[in-house]
């Protein structure tokens, strides 16, 4: 990326996503459709970094916060589109129609991007060989963006996919109330990355705007877990912790726009945004391991001292000249 553009390696990497699903959809045996799955994995990483190359190169700083908002918001409707659509298709008319359909979608989003013009202009080359790529990776600043994705991924890896089966057996909730909570927390999330886009282009801080976020995400989750109110109270606190856990999406991804060093972007953005992978891996191990045995409460403790260290990572500065 920091050679050739994001804009080029979105190219390869949604192209490549094309032929993988079209693989998928053909796939005659279990191996070509697992061949297909790990090129569609490998398309997809080029996306985060080449997404936040794009936006950090040609968007001017003022327009930054809510371009990286928009982002968000935009990702996290797909995310929900994906499977209203996709499954009804795959019931409808089989699964391997579904994989042609989404195929067609990604053939569409690929001529898109071509009819965009390339206005990426190469680093300077000076400024690029004055430090290595391992003393432009290596800092202390980096490493604690790499820290806060691995964390924020831990706590929604966590929410999404354990806090159901956490409350069920803690507070003896229904199903209905706590799937609809986590429902409730999805679409408040959305909604919160357009407040904190907009707060974060007001404030012009996104060390502020991250600390309050997650400081009411904090606040949120200790509701939660406190049980008071019982079930509205309960309800309450996942509005609430979905609104804050998006608020901080754009002040984090403009944190790590703000560590970037020309030249080192690409690899940068790819660094850091691995952390989203790490704490997916981190998070179902974790919490699946404490409530299998039987500790609930350690769960709830285990997301709000991520949180705490969340908060800490994301508001301190390394650097006094940082904004």
């Amino acid at each position: 990326m920091d050679r050739f553009g994001g804009l080029f390696c979105l190219k390869i990497g949604v192209a490549l996503s094309v032929v993988s699903i079209a693989i998928c959809a053909f796939a005659p045996n279990i191996w070509v459709f697992t061949t297909g799955y790990l090129l569609c994995g490998l398309a997809n990483s080029v996306y985060h970094p080449g997404d936040f190359h794009l936006l950090n190169t040609q968007v001017p700083n003022e327009k930054r916060p809510l371009a990286f908002s928009v982002h968000s918001f935009t990702g996290n409707i797909g995310f929900a589109l994906a499977p209203a659509m996709v499954t009804p298709l795959g019931f409808a008319c089989g699964w391997r129609m579904a994989f042609y359909a989404v195929a067609a979608l990604g053939c569409i989003g690929l001529v898109s991007l071509w009819l965009l013009q390339d206005v990426h202009v190469r680093a300077d080359l000076k400024a690029t060989k004055s430090k290595s790529p391992l003393s432009a990776l290596l800092t202390p600043q980096l490493w604690l963006q790499f820290t806060i994705f691995v964390l924020y991924s831990v706590i929604s890896g966590g929410v999404q996919g354990f806090s159901v089966v956490a409350a069920m057996q803690t507070f003896g909730y229904g199903l209905e109330l706590v799937t609809a909570a986590l429902s409730a927390y999805l679409l408040c999330g959305t909604l919160g990355i357009v407040a904190g886009g907009v707060t974060l282009k007001l404030i012009q801080s996104e060390r502020l705007g991250f600390g309050i976020g997650t400081g009411l995400a904090l606040l949120a989750w200790m509701q939660v877990w406190s049980g008071l109110g019982g079930q509205i109270g309960y309800m309450a606190g996942f509005l609430v912790l979905g609104f804050a856990m998006g608020f901080v999406l754009p002040a984090r991804d403009m944190l790590v726009a703000r560590t970037a060093r020309a030249g080192f972007q690409g690899q940068t953005y790819g660094l850091v945004t691995t952390g989203i992978n790490v704490g997916q891996l981190i998070a179902p191990v974790m919490a699946g391991v404490l409530i299998n045995h039987g500790y609930n409460n350690g769960f709830f403790a285990a997301m709000l001292g991520i949180l705490a260290i969340c908060l800490v990572a994301g508001t301190v500065r390394l650097n006094p000249k940082q904004v």
